[in-house]
């Protein structure tokens, strides 16, 4: 905790101090097998002066160096907890397997959600899950939505095969819509009519085309659009 002005963060640390303790633990229990226990760790406090600070999202500490002046203290205790305590305050969930939220794809969450969720103390898909199937709703987070959205994206990704393209007229231009099977897999934000991006509402059987001038719908050659995974597919319209 010497290490200058670096900063750290609560949990961590508590988790480090907590590990170390455990290994403690470990080894009197193997030198127990070999000879009289002498001594155990009960209880453990420890009181730092550190220099606290918030970025909007978390709070990190930095200790203080000697004689520097307006720190806070902080004073910490860690205590013993038996096997039985563990089991009546742990979950079956819990004991489940989870898949943390640092591991959810990127687009199926966004950065203020994430933060909120942290927050919240929702670390896993499993958690929102569980809440979306709650109705929860809370400011900032629907979860029924992000789970949704998560499932939709940790889905296998299936290619989108575009069969046959209608045109009709709509207000005062023409739409395209193209019909074919996994068409709500394209990337809405990615479809292309030769080269210019045209605003479009991808669905299970087909993906629309908003309405466009009827000289460049008539004139159309090449629709051009991406897969959510990733791949490029260019079909020609005429």
């Amino acid at each position: 905790m010497n290490g200058g002005h670096t900063s750290w963060d609560l949990r961590e640390f508590i988790e480090s101090l907590a590990d170390e303790l455990e290994r403690v633990h470990q080894v009197a229990r193997v030198k127990a097998m070999q000879r009289k226990r002498l001594y155990t760790v009960e209880d453990m406090g420890l009181s730092l002066n550190v220099f606290a600070d918030y970025d909007g999202d978390r709070v990190r500490f930095r200790t203080a160096q000697p004689g520097e002046q307006g720190a806070s203290k902080m004073d910490l205790k860690l205590g013993s907890i038996t096997d039985r305590v563990v089991a009546e305050t742990t979950s079956e969930d819990a004991l489940r397997e989870r898949t943390p939220l640092e591991q959810v794809a990127p687009e199926a969450m966004r950065p203020e959600e994430a933060r909120r969720l942290r927050r919240y103390g929702v670390d896993t898909a499993e958690d929102v899950a569980r809440l979306g199937r709650r109705g929860v709703r809370v400011e900032g987070v629907d979860f029924a939505d992000l789970a949704r959205r998560m499932a939709q994206a940790s889905a296998p990704k299936r290619r989108p095969e575009p069969e046959r393209v209608v045109r009709f007229r709509r207000g005062g231009g023409l739409s395209l819509v193209v019909f074919g099977r996994h068409m709500d897999q394209v990337a809405p934000d990615s479809v292309r009519v030769d080269g210019r991006p045209v605003p479009a509402r991808a669905e299970a059987r087909m993906l629309t085309l908003d309405a466009m001038a009827d000289g460049a719908a008539k004139a159309a050659g090449e629709l051009e659009f991406r897969s959510r995974g990733r791949e490029r597919i260019r079909m020609t319209l005429n």
